[in-house]
This record gives C-alpha cells, structure tokens and sequence, in this order.
C-alpha cells in the first residue's frame, strides 16, 4: 500500500508576488532615488510593468521587464504614491504600492576650541578636542513636522556603532584623541517612533593642529590682522609691539595657555598682565634680521606645546 502525506505550507511564508522597496526608503528634497519591483515568484524580464505615480499613469515608465523606475524627491515633507501592476507572461496580474516619504536630515558641528574674539572664522576641531555633532531633521508625516525630540538616534564613529542612542539625542560629543590625524566619519540614523521613516547621514570631522599666528600691534589700531606673515618689515626704530594669537587650541580661554618668548633665541618676558604679548626695542639695533618665536603651551594631560617663528627685518 501506498500511503501519500500532504504537507500544508502556511502563507505567511511565502513572499509577496510583487513587493515595491524605495532607494533610499526616505530621500531628500531634489534627491534622485529608485523605486523597484521585486517579484520573487516568477519572472520580472517576461512581464509587463505598469506605473503609476500620485494617481497618474506613466506610460514612459511602463513597458516589458521595467521592473524599476528613477524618481526626484520634491520638497521635505511631500509624498510620493507610487504603484504598480505586473502582467505576467500566463494572463495573471499582481500589483502593490508604496507612499515615499521625502524628509531631510542635516549634521552641523562645532568645536570647543579657543579663537580670538576679532576672528570671524568658525572654530576647527583639533586633536584632543571635544567636537559637539548637532542633527537637525526635517521629517513631516501626515502634514505635521515631527518635532525632533520624538524622534530616535543612533550615532556611530567610522566602524563602531550605537555609540549613542535614545529618543532626542541630537546632540553627539565626539572626544578627538591626542593622536588622531586621519578623518573620523560620524554617522547617524533617525527614525521616527513608528519606524515609518528611516533617514541616514554622515560627515567627515578632519582634526587639525593648533596654530599660532604673530602679528604687529598698535595701540591705536590694535591687531594688524592682515600682517601675519613670517617675515615682518620695519624701517623705523623705537618700541615694536607684537602679540600670538592662537587659534583652534582646545581650551575655553587664552588663560589657560602659557607663553614662552625668545628673541635672537634668548629668552624674554612678555608683557606682565598679557603673557601673549612682547615688546620689542630697536633703538640701538642696527639693520638686519631678529628672529622671535613664542611657545604655547595647555595645561592638563596631555599637554599641547605649539611653537612659531618669524623674522622681524630692520632697514
């Protein structure tokens, strides 16, 4: 006797007959992104693929075995319906649709190091200085903006992953070591609570060196900003002053930096009250080349010692 068993598959196993996925899930304002078709069950090059996009039927897009479309995201917030029916090669037809939400996800960053007040320039992360990473997304669904304390954020650094994570956590400290000079990427994943949009990004943080820059000083006109070369040119005689700005060190005041003077490489005291400050008297000095440098140097551990020369020219 023969006995036959019949073996029940249940459906919830089997995949979709056609399944629409979006490239990225969630792109950004003017952003192109690809809308495909899977169809796991049979095959995608035999059949005929019909689009339509916000109710619209696009013929240019439809025809045999396109089986994925190229689109450009509108403004953030703005939806795009996308649909598909697929005639297969037998007679039969499957169908499925996707609502693309477009949103937008910028990373701004600022570091905490010192610049002079005069400076109007950002400052620039440095090694062994805390870099702030701030997110600010722009996710809208249902016509309101999500505000961005209700959404979820997983930061990494390069390869390490969830760094940081939890609901309203823009803000990420990336701590740069001492010793760090290759780029460090920073990545974030958002997601609102109910996983209906997905936005990913990333930036590069590039860590510099401290610098130092000497320029001449007035009393009436105060930093010669535009005179910060390393050679400087005087043709009159009397009291020179000069003053070491340092730019990007990674403390939070100008007094938490040291200052060592030496000119014709003897060492000199700076100005009593304002160390980064340094006179120089050339009444008696005859033309030719004074060479003056100054050291800075941070407190803690590990301490940052910066060094810069220029040469002052007597005529």
């Amino acid at each position: 006797m023969l006995w036959l068993t019949a073996t029940v598959v249940n459906a919830q196993f089997l995949p979709k007959a056609v399944s629409l996925n979006s490239l990225p899930g969630s792109p950004s304002p003017g952003q192109t992104f690809t809308v495909t078709a899977s169809t796991p069950l049979f095959d995608s090059a035999t059949s005929f693929f019909q689009w339509t996009i916000n109710g619209v039927f696009k013929k240019e897009f439809s025809s045999t075995g396109k089986n994925s479309i190229n689109l450009t995201a509108g403004p953030a917030g703005s939806t795009i319906n996308v649909s598909v029916i697929v005639s297969k090669i037998d007679g039969g037809k499957d169908s499925d649709s996707i609502a693309i939400h477009v949103s937008d996800l910028n990373l701004i960053w600022f570091a905490d190091t010192y610049k002079p007040k005069w400076y109007k320039g950002k400052s620039l992360p440095v090694q062994n200085s805390v870099v702030n990473v701030v997110a600010v997304p722009t996710i809208i669904l249902d016509g309101s903006r999500i505000d961005p304390e209700d959404l979820i954020y997983r930061w990494g650094l390069d390869d390490q992953k969830n760094l940081l994570t939890g609901m309203g956590k823009q803000v990420f400290p990336v701590k740069i070591s001492r010793y760090t000079k290759n780029p460090i990427q920073v990545k974030l994943t958002v997601e609102d609570i109910d996983k209906r949009i997905r936005k990913e990004g990333f930036i590069f943080l590039n860590p510099l060196e401290p610098l130092i820059v000497i320029y001449p000083f007035s009393p009436l006109g105060g930093v010669e900003s535009r005179n910060g070369s390393g050679t400087l040119i005087s043709a009159k005689r009397g009291l020179l002053d000069f003053v070491a700005e340092p730019f990007f060190f990674p403390v939070s005041s100008r007094r938490d930096l040291s200052y060592s003077w030496r000119v014709e490489n003897t060492a000199v005291s700076g100005v009593p009250l304002n160390q980064n400050f340094l006179t120089v008297d050339t009444v008696k000095r005859t033309a030719g080349a004074i060479p003056i440098s100054v050291t800075i140097k941070t407190s803690g551990d590990p301490a940052i010692s910066i060094s810069k020369l220029i040469t002052l020219f007597l005529q």
